[in-house]
Parts: structure tokens; C-alpha cells; sequence
């Protein structure tokens, strides 16, 4: 697996506390910037 760059490291922390505030069976629209990509 690839390092990440620092700013990659960053938003993929971002996303996961986002992922916090997230309620079982809701729908979200999460956009098309950069940071959705670190949602998993």
C-alpha cells in the first residue's frame, strides 16, 4: 500500500471523525470533494 501525503493523512482523519456524527439508516450527501474518497 502507498504512504499517504500528509494532507491525504489529514483529510482521511477528517472523514472518519465525520463518519462519527452519521446516524444508522440516514442519508447523507457527501459532495464530490477529495475527502469522500477517504470514507470506508
Amino acid at each position: 500500500m502507498s504512504q499517504l501525503s500528509s494532507q491525504d493523512a489529514l483529510k482521511a482523519q477528517v472523514a472518519q471523525a465525520a463518519l462519527a456524527y452519521v446516524q444508522p439508516h440516514s442519508l447523507i450527501g457527501v459532495g464530490t470533494g477529495s475527502t469522500v474518497n477517504f470514507l470506508y
